[in-house]
């Protein structure tokens, strides 16, 4: 299905011009992977589409209720975290389950407040209790424990090339060892979002995108999830979906 394309004007600043097209699709969340596929989290469902907006493929799970987070960063196995069941499910490519969900509570966390797949294999998850990152592989077993640090609010985590990133929502980003080894803070006011592209850390906050403190995108209201492709940066706004060439 291709959704009916809009074009809208928004205040824009640096390498970012008007957007290239907009895709109707009323949204929580949205994600991409290394593939150019684009992910849109609506409650208990889960889409794939494409950049013209078809779908291509679903998924949902009435048993374990709404979606609190997926991560597409290894689009083989994506993780889908359901915060209401503290349980995990790994899905294929196609969204479809690649094995029965993992319930954990019973492999001993059951305060969890964020989770993300490891490039080291399987998967990290922050322990609410005990306030620090965890490393569990394939097995389920636990591999690695963290520094023990009170993060508050998460936005979200991921580990790209060697380091695991934990961001804090109006707190800032905290930066970790593949090992979960604390590294250093970095303090952001009106901390919304955050991204690594080509080795920089692409700061969001409530009013813009920065790069190294240099302001490089103004949004005249705040948006309600970014996504980035290769060349494409992906605004949502609750129905809407903006698409920017940029060249960062």
């Amino acid at each position: 299905m291709i959704f009916r394309l809009i074009i809208t004007i928004i205040i824009l600043i640096g390498s970012f011009e008007q957007p290239k097209k907009t895709i109707v699709f009323k949204n929580q969340k949205i994600y991409s992977d290394i593939f150019q596929n684009i992910y849109i989290q609506q409650n208990a469902k889960l889409y794939k589409i494409d950049t013209s907006g078809n779908i291509l493929c679903s998924y949902s799970n009435i048993n374990l209720g709404n979606i609190n987070t997926i991560d597409v960063s290894n689009p083989l196995q994506i993780l889908v975290y359901y915060n209401l069941y503290n349980s995990v499910q790994l899905l294929s490519n196609n969204l479809t389950p690649i094995s029965q969900p993992i319930n954990l509570d019973e492999i001993g966390f059951v305060n969890v407040n964020a989770i993300c797949n490891s490039e080291q294999g399987g998967f990290w998850i922050y322990d609410g209790i005990k306030k620090q990152p965890v490393l569990i592989n394939h097995k389920l077993e636990t591999v690695y424990f963290g520094t023990q640090i009170p993060i508050n609010n998460i936005i979200k985590m991921i580990e790209f090339n060697g380091k695991l990133y934990i961001g804090s929502y109006n707190n800032g980003l905290w930066i970790l060892d593949n090992k979960g080894n604390f590294s250093k803070f970095q303090a952001v006011e009106n901390f919304f979002d955050f991204f690594i592209h080509n080795q920089q850390i692409m700061i969001v906050t409530n009013e813009h995108i920065k790069i190294n403190d240099n302001i490089i995108f103004n949004f005249d209201k705040k948006p309600t999830s970014i996504a980035m492709l290769k060349k494409c940066l992906i605004i949502s706004f609750n129905d809407t979906l903006y698409f920017y060439k940029y060249e960062l």
